[in-house]
Parts: C-alpha cells; structure tokens; sequence
C-alpha cells in the first residue's frame, strides 16, 4: 500500500507526521501546489475508532473549498441535517442553517473516510508516504530539521529532512511538547457501540439524549448503523465485564427512545464496546523554525460537539493558504512568518 520511493538524504518541501484525517488533508492540498511532501504514519491498515464519525457542515464546506468533496464518496456516508435534543422524553429538533447551496453534514464511519483520503495521496505522485514511526524530530540551531523514523517492515532507522515539518499525529501524541506547551485536561472518558437495524426518532439527525444519567449523543454512520457515544466522568475508564452491561442496560436502555433499545440491548450483550478518553487541551502552540502543529495534536474539545474533524480541516485549509504565499520554503523567513500567521488567524480555545 506504500508508495516507498527513494528516502536518501534529500531534503522535502514538507515532512508531515501523522496521515489521519489532518496529515492526510494537509498532504493532499499542498501536493497541489507541486510541493514535495513526505508523510509517515505507523499504521496504514484501515482503523476502527469512535471518534472522527460526524462532520459538520462546516468541514464539508473545507472540504468543498480544498476540492476533496469525493473523499466522501462511496463509503456509505449518511447526510445528518440536524439534531433532535430529547430532555424527559421531549423532543426539541434543531435543524442546520437551510441556505441554498450550504451543505449538510454527513456521518460515517471514520476509517473508511480516511482509507480514501489515504488512497488520494498514495497515488499522488508529489507525496511519499512511509509507514513506520517517528521516534524523535531533529534540531540544529534551534530550528527543525526533520525527523527519526524506524520503518515497521525492516526496523531501520533514519533520519528524514525538510523545510518544514508538520506535526499531526493526533489526541495521544507523543511529539507536541516541542511545539506547544500543553495543559492536557482529562474530563473523562466517552463509551462508543454500534445500534444495527433501528429506527430513531428523526432520519438523517443526531439525537442529543439528556436526563438524570450522563448523556448520550447517537447519530448515523451508515445506512443500518447508528453510533452511540456516552459520556463517563472519572479518571479510569469503565470496565467492560458482565456487571458493567447490567448497569448499561439498568441506566441508559430506557432513556432511549423505544425503537432504539432493542438494538441497544443487543450491542450491549454483544460487548463490542469501545472507550476513548476525553481530554480537553486548549491550543497552546510555541513558535519554532521549521515546524507547526496542527489539529488534535495542537486542540482538542469535547467529542459530543461533533466538531473535531472541522476544526482540523479549517486548521489544514487556513495554514495551506499562508504557505501559498511562500513560492520557495527554503526561505525561511517568510515560510516562519506563514505559520506564525497561522497561529494568529485560527481560533485557540
């Protein structure tokens, strides 16, 4: 699957670490401009997550001005217009803005978006995409160089230079303290299972459920599946085991709407549940030459906002459009003044 190329020591236009939904978007647009980017990313098989499943209107909208609309295309995508907030069994239905021409969202499930965005740039012939992982970035002078990487396959270590180098590599990075000064929060953890075959209220919606318990956000993914995600507080995870699927079913199975639960209890008896914790980090970047960070690397919010992936396509989009400005990344002037740019426009909450 990896377009390997010749890695010597030739140096990139840009070095990006990390090909998920950011590194994989910011790869495919600044290939546009003719830039020589390399990618590596330590696992290139298709993933299964709980998170990056809804985008909003406003990522499609980035999508639509990158041009990359068709990275939505043939996975079964299902257009999400709005929510319905249910509170005490009341349903409040708040549809999206209905301008003509505005998109709406879409769900989906995360891996299969991002196999296609993964196969946009492996056929890109400006991108190298290496899969393995970087140990460590590279300095000299105070600026970044590039960075160490040991391939999965052979176990080789080497070092990889470019002009600038993009960390993307998402919520559990293991790189971000070089360029940024993170106050990671841990709020607790979010649970996520799959409802197969069952209605909701509201087609083509998410479903914000609210009560005496912690609450629940469902949404589809597919034409037969819908995602439920519940929040947990705490600082360990729920333990999955038989105690565990009693409590969900005693706390969660009839605060959902009726032609939901059936569909419920069988994914709960079905154990194929999945935690991910939640963490809130504000964006704190630190400017240094020769590199930027990006995405959930840089900022995170809660997953039931759903805006997770638009804020990292509004992150590719804004930074590609200052480095458009810099014909030559070897100035390094004008290619820090481009990210410095960058980190003044987006918004850091």
């Amino acid at each position: 699957m990896q377009n390997t190329g010749q890695i010597s020591d030739f140096i990139y236009d840009v070095l990006i670490v990390g090909a998920g939904i950011a590194g994989s978007a910011m790869a495919a647009n600044l290939a546009k401009l003719g830039k020589k980017i390399l990618v590596v990313e330590r696992d290139l098989r298709e993933r299964d997550v709980i998170i990056g499943e809804l985008l909003q209107p406003g990522g499609v909208i980035k999508l639509q001005e990158m041009g990359f609309t068709k990275f939505i295309d043939n996975i079964d995508a299902q257009p999400v217009y709005g929510y319905d907030i249910i509170y005490e069994e009341n349903n409040y239905v708040i549809s999206y803005p209905n301008k003509t021409g505005e998109p709406c969202g879409y769900g989906f499930r995360n891996g299969a978006f991002l196999q296609n965005m993964r196969k946009h740039i492996l056929a890109d012939e400006n991108i190298t995409v290496l899969e393995g992982s970087v140990t460590e970035l590279l300095e000299k002078d105070n600026a970044l160089i590039g960075a160490r990487y040991v391939d999965k396959s052979s176990k080789e270590e080497k070092d990889l230079f470019a002009d600038l180098t993009v960390i993307t590599d998402g919520p559990l990075s293991s790189l971000r303290e070089m360029l940024s000064t993170p106050e990671k929060k841990l709020n607790g953890y979010f649970m996520g299972l799959l409802l197969k075959n069952c209605e909701m209220p509201y087609s083509n919606h998410g479903h914000l459920i609210m009560g005496d318990h912690p609450p629940m956000v469902i949404y589809p993914v597919t034409s037969n599946e819908w995602r439920i995600l519940i929040d947990f507080k705490g600082e360990r995870p729920p333990r999955p085991g038989k105690e565990f699927k009693q409590y969900l079913k005693d706390t969660f199975e009839n605060a959902l709407p009726v032609s939901a639960r059936k569909a419920f209890a069988e994914a709960v008896d079905e154990g194929k549940i999945k935690t991910f914790p939640n963490h809130r980090l504000p964006a704190k970047p630190v400017l240094k030459q020769g590199g930027v960070i990006l995405g959930d690397a840089l900022n995170m919010r809660h997953p039931l906002t759903g805006g997770g992936m638009t804020a990292a396509l509004n992150d590719v989009l804004l930074l590609c459009d200052n480095l458009k400005k810099v014909p030559d990344f070897k100035n390094k002037r004008k290619l820090g003044k481009a990210v410095e740019k960058f980190y003044e426009n987006r918004h850091l909450g």
